[in-house]
């Protein structure tokens, strides 16, 4: 979840139109004085078709993520890839 001072947060929004991927940085007071400084993403990825075509066929979802997935392990430094915390909508 940190890489220094920053904490990342990977959203998968799966739209009707297309499902993106969003990697947000934030930072937190330690001392929890105030709320979280979040940056909103400079890039995200968009592929299509929406995870909502899929629901003849869910088993052909998963592959439809992959490059959605690829995409936030570049954005998430290696050494806390599996730290982050991941939202799906």
């Amino acid at each position: 979840m940190q890489q220094g001072g920053l904490s990342y947060a990977v959203m998968i929004d799966a739209g009707s139109s297309g499902t993106r991927v969003h990697v947000y940085t934030y930072e937190a007071p330690l001392d929890r004085s105030s709320y979280a400084t979040v940056r909103l993403p400079e890039r995200k990825l968009k592929v299509q078709p929406g995870l909502s075509s899929y629901a003849a066929q869910p088993d052909a979802s998963g592959s439809s993520l992959l490059p959605l997935i690829g995409f936030a392990k570049q954005q998430v430094g290696n050494p806390i890839r599996f730290q982050h915390v991941l939202y799906h909508m």
